[in-house]
Parts: structure tokens; sequence; C-alpha cells
């Protein structure tokens, strides 16, 4: 039987990636917060979720041969990270594997986050790691750009 919801961190671990930078903010921070959050309202609202182990970075284990692989067994993934750009680049996004079609799920995410920030769409990748780990295993991925790191309206 599956597991519901594994939530992931982006950035992070050791040796520490902060990610990206703006705002006197850092990526893998942010991600941590807002992982810990979505972690919390799920609980509370009796979802099946878990949070990754926040001392990592999954992109990094997955690369050793750890990470999304010996994660196996969740129906649905939610990584979390924060964009970076231009000073003007703004809003949030959703990124799904190429060829996916956005689920509840998704479809919830960029309606809730378009309450906050510019909402520009899902857009479709077939070159990240995790996300092709877990789309070949029959898992729903998705990674979650809250917003920019870069913008200081969106920080704000």
């Amino acid at each position: 039987m599956k597991k519901g919801i594994l939530i992931v961190a982006g950035h992070g671990g050791s040796p520490y990636d902060p990610g990206a930078t703006g705002n006197g903010k850092k990526e893998a921070e942010l991600t941590r917060q807002f992982a810990s959050e979505l972690y919390n309202q799920y609980k509370k609202y009796g979802v099946d979720v878990a949070l990754y182990n926040k001392d990592f970075d999954m992109y990094k284990e997955t690369q050793k041969g750890h990470g999304a692989y010996s994660n196996q067994g969740y129906s649905n993934v939610v990584e979390v990270h924060f964009n970076a750009a231009s000073a003007d680049a703004h809003g949030t996004e959703v990124l799904l594997v190429s060829g996916g079609k956005p689920d509840s799920i998704d479809n919830g995410f960029l309606d809730g986050l378009n309450n906050h920030f510019t909402n520009r769409g899902f857009k479709y990748r077939s070159d990240l790691l995790n996300m092709n780990v877990y789309a070949n295993s029959a898992c729903s991925y998705r990674l979650i750009e809250v917003c920019f790191i870069s913008n200081k309206a969106d920080m704000e």
C-alpha cells in the first residue's frame, strides 16, 4: 500500500548548499520553514504526511544513490524551493514532469499561492533528477517554486 505525501525542503544538507540567496535570505532556510509549516497544516487535517529529513539535501543524496531512491512508497512528493532571477521576476509556479498533467494537489498549491503571488502557472521539465526518479516509480511529484527570493515584494 502506498504511503501519503512526502514533503521535501530543497537545498541545505552537508556540505551546506544555501540555494539561491536574495533580500538577506537563504533558500535552504526558507524551504525548511515552509516545508515545516506545510507539514503541520497537512497533519492538522489528518493527512498521511511525512517530512523528509531536513538535515539532508535530497538532490545530493539521490546523486549518491540515496535520497529519492530510499524513499519509495509515497504516492505524492512535494518538493519546496524558492526561485531566483532578476529583481523584476516575481510570482509562484509549479514544476511538473514533462508530459504530466496537474492533479488536485498541483492545482491546490497554485490556487493557494496565487492568493499571495502572481500565478506563473505550471512549467514542465524533464531535466530534474528527483522528479525523474519519482516519475519512473509511478509517484506523483511536483516542485513548488513558492516565489522569487530575488524579488523584494515577493519576500515581503
